[in-house]
């Protein structure tokens, strides 16, 4: 997993961009899709695979733990339906000093 972009569209919102391989597959660029997310940290945007052009497949479901990960700071943070617990103030305060 890399997130390979990340634009702030200034209103709290984020476009984020992350390539993620096909578990149990190999690591081969035509074995890897594209996953965008737009929407605040928290979760609850708009995600969107290049593959299987849906936004509940396995590629979403890594890149939003990989999100989780990134803005709480914890490497063993999954997306377990937690996002409500964590508000987009305090995701993107976590994130902020995750990157200082």
């Amino acid at each position: 997993m890399v997130i390979f972009s990340r634009q702030s569209n200034g209103n709290g919102d984020f476009e984020n961009l992350f390539s993620v391989s096909t578990p149990g597959r190999n690591q081969h660029l035509n074995s890897r899709s594209i996953v965008s997310y737009h929407g605040m940290d928290v979760g609850s945007g708009l995600w969107k695979c290049s593959k299987d052009h849906m936004n509940d497949c396995v590629h979403v479901k890594i890149a939003r733990d990989h999100l989780r990960k990134l803005v709480t700071g914890d490497p063993a943070a999954t997306d377990i339906g937690g996002w409500q617990a964590l508000t987009p103030g305090t995701a993107l305060h976590l994130y902020k000093d995750c990157q200082a």
